[in-house]
């Protein structure tokens, strides 16, 4: 089995249970079965977690905030839990960007893999980067892409940052309502949405490895 087919595998395990987490976890808030009084009488505490989560699990990256997102959508409503994950996702995506731009290899290799870093290299295009990164954040939602940008390229920060917010906008508005709507139109969206990203990611993958090839 070659290195690719292991990835790919893996990838497939660490989907499928993320996806287990978030309808799990929606279940379990629709269903009542935990207590989240604490939460709703300290709102703005709350909410103060719940970004500070999402960012550490950004920029640590063994944690995955997916299966979080119903209760925060249940808790605040879909459209400030989708405020909040975007606030979260961004802020913690740019300190990534900003770590590996700023200090390389030696902070890096301390955080992520570079191994894992390094596989992006060959499909980040060198131009008409404002794009390329919305379109990243939006078919290849993950949070290494953000040390590969910053390792990788020399983009302006306050280019990165607006291209990530823009990009991130799609998903976490699309999560948040997921997270609230019954569990039989969240496996429904999900297969929608799942199909999209993986033919959006792959020609958008296809696209940026004949360009890389071309300039070669």
């Amino acid at each position: 089995m070659n290195e690719k087919t292991k990835d790919r595998i893996k990838a497939s395990f660490v989907l499928i249970l993320i996806l287990a987490m978030f309808f799990l976890m929606s279940y379990i808030v629709q269903s009542n079965l935990i207590n989240l009084k604490f939460f709703y009488e300290n709102k703005l505490l709350s909410v103060f977690i719940y970004i500070l989560i999402l960012i550490l699990e950004v920029v640590i990256l063994p944690l995955n905030s997916y299966p979080l997102v119903p209760i925060a959508s249940n808790l605040f409503g879909w459209i400030p839990a989708a405020t909040y994950s975007l606030i979260g996702w961004t802020i913690g995506s740019f300190i990534a960007f900003f770590i590996a731009q700023k200090y390389g290899k030696p902070i890096l290799t301390k955080i992520v893999s570079l191994k894992d870093v390094e596989k992006f290299e060959k499909r980040i295009p060198q131009k008409h980067m404002f794009l390329s990164v919305v379109l990243l954040r939006i078919f290849l939602p993950t949070d290494i892409v953000s040390y590969a940008l910053g390792f990788f390229t020399k983009m302006k920060k306050t280019t990165y940052i607006t291209a990530t917010l823009i990009g991130y906008i799609p998903m976490a508005f699309a999560v948040s309502y997921l997270g609230v709507i019954p569990l039989r139109y969240q496996i429904i969206g999900f297969v929608i949405g799942g199909l999209i990203l993986l033919i959006g990611g792959w020609l958008m993958i296809k696209r940026f490895d004949k360009k890389n090839v071309g300039e070669a």
